[in-house]
């Protein structure tokens, strides 16, 4: 069942960065900030809009504490990428850090190192929405201690059942 629809994702983020970012634009943290909200925001939607309300509440769903504690991972993550580039720059070898294209008005566009830390970013988003919507995994020893509980059960009342009988 799909909830939410692109276009409605994509706005909503934006209009999440705007909201977080403009009044803490003047601290330096500020950038970082939107980025986890708008990353968060967007992480969270294509998991609903990929498995439905079902993400928490499903018999087979991850658990809470699991999703929150990789959510957490990622976000370190990705403030450690965007921190690096903005630091590491200057360490790069040249052909990392020159643009890779520029248009007609001379403006200069991203660099390789830039193209290669947004495609990190995309892989990091997509790696965890498809970790918060995988199955859980059930382990087979589990499954064998229910089945015998159950037939542990089942066995306890036919005892009680046949003491119940009259001579």
């Amino acid at each position: 069942m799909r909830y939410f629809q692109h276009p409605t994702i994509l706005s909503a983020a934006f209009l999440v960065f705007v909201f977080v970012y403009t009044p803490l634009r003047g601290f330096q943290f500020g950038i970082d900030a939107a980025l986890c909200v708008t990353f968060t925001l967007l992480v969270f939607s294509y998991a609903v809009r990929r498995r439905g309300l079902n993400l928490f509440s499903a018999e087979d769903a991850q658990p809470l504490s699991e999703i929150l504690l990789a959510h957490a991972v990622c976000l370190l993550t990705l403030v450690f990428i965007m921190r690096t580039g903005s630091f590491a720059t200057a360490l790069l070898p040249e052909w990392l850090a020159l643009p890779v294209i520029a248009d007609t008005y001379g403006r200069l566009g991203p660099s390789a190192f830039q193209l290669a830390q947004a495609l990190a970013l995309f892989f990091l988003g997509f790696f965890e929405v498809r970790l918060m919507t995988a199955p859980k995994i059930k382990d087979p020893r589990e499954e064998e201690k229910a089945q015998a509980a159950l037939w542990r059960k089942a066995g306890l009342e036919a005892d009680r059942l046949s003491s119940l009988r009259l001579p």
